[in-house]
């Protein structure tokens, strides 16, 4: 199966846009992104990190990273994190173990992280640290965008 960046892309941005908890997707840098320009709560994926490329198989790494706002006086900061967990949690199930649907492996050891950035409105949730692997019998993968 031949599987690109794009193509993985696309299955995040359709896991977040049936995602009932999740109101908007968006695919850049975590720095580029300003608090007052989307829709919260919202799923990012950051696809800055280097692309180990072998004859027939690739390894990427990604952030993915389930936000949220929050009120300064942090009054709903509970339940932001636990929505964002519950989200998370989906993501996990979702893509472990579903290669032949998906094309690629999630390595079952994701790295989770409580963060928090502090823009004109407090944005905070969990950041996903993820490994993927293509694998492509054929070696015919095309990793770049």
């Amino acid at each position: 199966m031949k599987v690109t960046i794009t193509q993985i892309n696309n299955s995040f941005k359709q896991f977040a846009s049936k995602h009932k908890m999740l109101k908007s997707y968006l695919d850049i840098p975590i720095d580029e992104n300003k608090a007052s320009d989307y829709t919260y709560p919202m799923m990012l994926v950051d696809w800055t990190k280097p692309v180990n490329l072998t004859l027939g198989s690739g390894e990427i790494t990604c952030d993915v990273y389930i936000l949220d706002k929050i009120t300064r006086d942090f009054t709903k900061l509970t339940n932001i994190l636990s929505d964002a967990f519950q989200v998370c949690d989906d993501f996990h199930t979702i893509f472990i173990n579903n290669e032949q649907k998906y094309g690629f492996v999630c390595d079952d050891n994701i790295a989770l992280e409580v963060i928090a950035f502090d823009y004109e409105d407090i944005i905070c949730g969990y950041k996903m640290s993820i490994n993927l692997t293509v694998v492509d019998n054929l070696r015919e993968n095309e990793i770049p965008m």
